[in-house]
């Protein structure tokens, strides 16, 4: 794994990260596009595509895709971490070549400390006003190693778009860096506004994404104020004037609506029929990391000015194909595809399946999806097909047996039973439930906390907490520290041994809940070191302040 840090950094081939190689026939440009599709693969006399993405996002073809950073800035990337800042760098696909891309450190796993495939983001006109590679602004390719999600990110965007349901085209990527090959990625379209001009009528209505969650991430109403969701949902587009009055108006509308008139109204102002499809097939195949499943974030909402309806769009869709992921969510058990409402509160979700109607609608869904398109024998040899397609590159990958949903998953192939093995399962028991479908909501189940995903420290100073202080408290450890009330939530890291570094996010605390907490969760004999950072609203999204000064706590 040490390779892949010194190739990074060691800069082969590089040269100035703003100026293209002088490779025999490449080319370069970029006012106001970049490129159409690899010489090799579009005959130079076909009329151009309307989407000349196309190519790029073909599920056929593995893509071959370049970067070259100069080696100061691949060193500063790796020392500004966990912070993933943007640097200068060239973008080579095929023939084409775009120079002066920022280039940046994708997703929390990359993130964090180890020597391991890292994600990238690519975006090309933040050094160059204007620019686009095959009308994109956006590129993003997925290191793929914690969830399966080399192969559960292209499967459930594929199966979503053939439902109808606007999603995220996929394929898989080998990406180069510096000259020395990374791995295998996957290649995820980017929701932003050249995705929504293609889906929508108009792309010039308001976008906002939940990524990591925060008040009213669940649409439950947060008051008068719509700067209450200000944390939860990042501002995509329009940052001058989406000002969050349409997601609080959306979720007063939850709030408030008679039952007697929901469905017709839910109808009106939001696109319920595809949020019914995406809620069905999340659940069957096991996508939890969403509003529709335990974690209320990864996904965005549109508010299309041509309709007056806002639609959800599933995002980050790594995590499925896994039960008891973590060892802590239950998701065959604790997930009735009947009355899909595993955590609580979700008032979207629980509205609709309250209402006989709407409920019978989505179960009517659910059952046809397992009849046809996510029938066990479709989705294993869907997964035949990826392993296939990717399957020569991978003893190469450095991390293409890594799947901490399922520790025990050691190598691809493993992977693969393991989804099988949760598609025959999860299959025979979604077919049961809705054979015998609740008639009330079933109880919401207990899951512990999932691994570090969540927010992480940033340097944010105003708001920052200080003077944390822990005592041990009848075998346990009692924590109290001072906050600004402009906070959003206080964030308790813990980690095991005295003087240890390895922090990851133990404890949430939103701020209208105090400054104080009772961690359970230890054992005698055992020295933890907390410290604890906030999460205030930025029109960004969440962003993390500076932490405390870490303490250390011995559990006689």
């Amino acid at each position: 794994m040490l390779r892949l840090a010194l190739a990074f950094v060691t800069g082969v081939g590089c040269g100035s990260a703003t100026t293209a190689p002088a490779d025999s026939g490449t080319t370069t440009g970029f006012s106001p596009e970049v490129g159409a599709a690899p010489a090799s693969d579009v005959s130079s006399s076909a009329p151009a595509p309307v989407d000349p993405a196309v190519a790029f996002y073909d599920e056929a073809v593995v893509q071959d895709v370049r970067l070259t950073i100069a080696q100061t800035d691949a060193l500063a990337m790796l020392a500004a971490l966990p912070e993933r800042i943007d640097v200068h760098g060239t973008l080579r696909w095929g023939e084409i070549v775009v120079p002066d891309v920022a280039v940046r450190f994708k997703g929390n796993s990359s993130a964090m400390s180890g020597d391991w495939k890292r994600g990238y983001v690519i975006d090309t006109d933040t050094y160059v006003d204007g620019q686009r590679f095959l009308g994109l602004e956006h590129m993003a390719f997925d290191n793929g190693i914690q969830f399966g999600g080399l192969w559960s990110e292209v499967l459930v965007n594929r199966l979503l778009r053939a439902e109808g349901v606007v999603a995220t085209r996929a394929n898989h990527a080998r990406l180069t860096v510096n000259g020395e090959a990374m791995g295998v990625f996957v290649n995820v379209e980017r929701i932003d506004k050249k995705f929504l001009k293609k889906h929508f009528a108009e792309n010039d209505g308001n976008l906002y994404k939940c990524n990591l969650g925060g008040p009213g991430d669940n649409l439950v109403d947060q008051g008068d104020d719509p700067l209450a969701y200000a944390t939860a949902f990042e501002v995509k587009t329009n940052d001058l004037t989406a000002d969050w009055t349409d997601v609080a108006a959306l979720a007063r509308f939850l709030r408030d609506e008679p039952d007697e008139t929901f469905a017709a109204a839910l109808a009106a102002r939001f696109d319920l029929d595809s949020f019914l499809t995406t809620t069905a097939l999340l659940a069957i195949v096991g996508a939890f990391d969403q509003y529709t499943g335990f974690n209320p974030h990864n996904y965005y909402l549109y508010f299309d000015p041509t309709t007056g309806r806002a639609t959800y769009l599933a995002h980050d869709l790594d995590v499925a194909f896994a039960d008891n992921a973590f060892g802590t969510v239950p998701v065959i058990d604790g997930w009735n595809v009947a009355w899909p409402v595993p955590r609580t509160p979700r008032p979207l979700l629980e509205r609709i399946l309250r209402d006989d109607t709407l409920r019978a609608r989505y179960q009517a869904q659910a059952q046809r999806l397992l009849d046809g398109p996510l029938a066990p024998a479709v989705l294993d040899a869907a997964l035949d097909e990826l392993y296939a397609r990717i399957g020569e590159e991978l003893p190469d990958d450095p991390s293409h047996g890594i799947r901490v949903t399922v520790p025990t998953d050691t190598d691809a192939a493993g992977v693969i039973a393991s989804m099988k093995a949760f598609i025959k399962t999860r299959t025979a028991r979604a077919l049961a439930d809705l054979a015998n479908p609740p008639t009330e909501p079933p109880s919401p189940v207990f899951v512990g906390a999932p691994p570090d995903r969540g927010p992480t420290p940033g340097d944010l100073v105003d708001g920052a907490p200080t003077h944390l202080v822990g005592e041990v408290v009848d075998g346990t450890v009692s924590l109290s520290w001072d906050v600004a009330p402009a906070a959003a939530a206080s964030i308790v890291q813990r980690c095991t041994g005295l003087g240890c570094d390895t922090f990851v996010n133990h404890i949430g605390l939103p701020i209208d809940q105090g400054h104080a907490v009772i961690d359970t969760a230890v054992t005698s004999g055992t020295t933890y070191r907390y410290r604890v950072y906030a999460l205030g609203p930025t029109r960004r999204g969440g962003a993390g302040t500076i932490p405390t000064a870490p303490i250390d706590v011995v559990l006689p």
